[in-house]
């Protein structure tokens, strides 16, 4: 595990995701409340492009954990980077009725498993 560092993290060939998606607005707003701006090396659609490209040694991706087992494969690792952004997962809902009983089955099984991931 490494800290995360915007300061280290300019100095490497990042592999990003375009701006607008989840994940690089919240890389942008993490380095923007720093007073720095995230640029990367390259900017490439896809993950399992990003992977590739990772794989073939033209940079490192900063990515969701989730993402990064994604596409990690042969010849790649993964490194944590403590005190790095986190995502946060939302539910949007239609606000002028009650739930849908998929949605409250939904509802149901995230708490099982965020009980289930605590303890």
């Amino acid at each position: 595990e490494r800290p995360w560092s915007e300061s280290e993290i300019e100095q490497l060939p990042v592999v990003s995701t375009p701006k607008g998606t989840g994940t690089r607005m919240n890389i942008d707003m993490t380095f923007m409340r720093k007073g720095r701006q995230f640029r990367p090396f390259l900017e490439i659609q896809g993950l399992s492009t990003i992977g590739k490209f990772v794989q073939k040694g033209c940079g490192v991706a900063l990515l969701p954990q989730s993402a990064a087992a994604l596409v990690c494969e042969e010849g790649m690792t993964i490194i944590p980077l403590s005190g790095a952004p986190e995502r946060i997962i939302g539910i949007i809902t239609r606000h002028e009725s009650g739930l849908s009983d998929l949605t409250l089955q939904a509802l149901d099984w995230i708490r099982q498993s965020v009980a289930a991931t605590d303890s």
